[in-house]
């Protein structure tokens, strides 16, 4: 998982990929945590990236990097409603703090579960991280 979070850190935008009812739907985000072992996302609960996650909480992830790897993430999304992860969240990440606080009642963290991510590029052949 380390070597997931710090490739995603590294190369600081990654695309999350949702459905909204038969369409599929891409956006940039940039921010993630570890925070007790789980591999954490944030949104506000009041954009629609939020409600397809609720709806349907299997997500996609992909990021590439500088050297020509990438990374494709897929998993079930988990929303914990914790209080002091979505702080431990910000804290992890201060560029949210202008934007959320963990007590806003929009700040929503989730949560990668069952999660396979695989490490592509064209000289080596994929390697495989499940979580």
């Amino acid at each position: 998982m380390k070597e997931v979070y710090e490739f995603l850190k590294e190369n600081h935008t990654f695309y999350l990929a949702t459905v909204d009812g038969d369409e599929p739907q891409v956006r940039p985000f940039g921010v993630v945590a570890i925070i007790e072992g789980k591999l954490y996302i944030q949104t506000a609960n009041t954009k629609k990236v939020y409600q397809q996650m609720i709806k349907n909480p299997k997500i996609a992830i992909c990021t590439v990097g500088k050297e020509g790897r990438w990374l494709r993430i897929s998993a079930t999304v988990v929303e914990d409603d914790r209080l002091e992860i979505r702080q431990q969240f910000l804290d992890a990440n201060p560029i949210l703090k202008d934007m959320y606080a963990a007590d806003d009642g929009k700040c929503t963290v989730f949560y990668l579960k069952d999660a396979t991510c695989t490490f592509y590029s064209f000289t080596s052949d994929p390697e495989v991280h499940k979580f």
